[in-house]
Order: C-alpha cells, then sequence, then structure tokens
C-alpha cells in the first residue's frame, strides 16, 4: 500500500498489504500518520523520505517492523524529515 497525501492527518486502517511504503516527497511540514496494522500478522513500513528516524534512536530507519495491532505516528518535521513513534504492542 503506498500512502498519498490524503493519507495525511487521518487513521489508515492497514487490513490488507504487508507493506506500506511512505514514498519521498509526498509529505510536508507538520504532516501526521497514523497507522494501524489491523492484521494478525506483522508487516513492513518502507521509508523512502531521506531522513527517517524512529523516536529515540539517532539511526536512520528505512524499513521498520509493524507488529500485528499496533499504531504507529509518523511525524513529519519537514518535507525530508519523518519521525515514527510506536504505540504499545
Amino acid at each position: 500500500m503506498k500512502l498519498l497525501k490524503e493519507h495525511a492527518n487521518k487513521i489508515v486502517n492497514i487490513e490488507h498489504s504487508p507493506v506500506v511504503v511512505i514514498p519521498a516527497g509526498e509529505f510536508s511540514q507538520g504532516d501526521a500518520l497514523i497507522l494501524f496494522n489491523n492484521r494478525d500478522e506483522f508487516g513492513t513500513i518502507q521509508c523512502e523520505v531521506p531522513n527517517s528516524y524512529r523516536s529515540g534512536y539517532t539511526v536512520k530507519s528505512t524499513m521498520i517492523e509493524f507488529p500485528p495491532r499496533c499504531m504507529m505516528n509518523a511525524v513529519f518535521i519537514d518535507a525530508d524529515t519523518v519521525v515514527f513513534m510506536r504505540g504499545l504492542a
């Protein structure tokens, strides 16, 4: 599932696709994504944004494991920087 600007600031229910792609150049400063893996299996978030980080880490993360029934927030600091925060799983 490839996310688009229309997904910004909404809850995105991931039910069918094991891979979620966040493309570069699609989102801008202040945009946020709330992703819900509504599956019984792990999924993957593939981030093409140049500077993508997991909250609390300094290493860039282009592939993030997405546990079952888990929520993940992605907040865009600017068009080239996104930070991921995972809810309780």
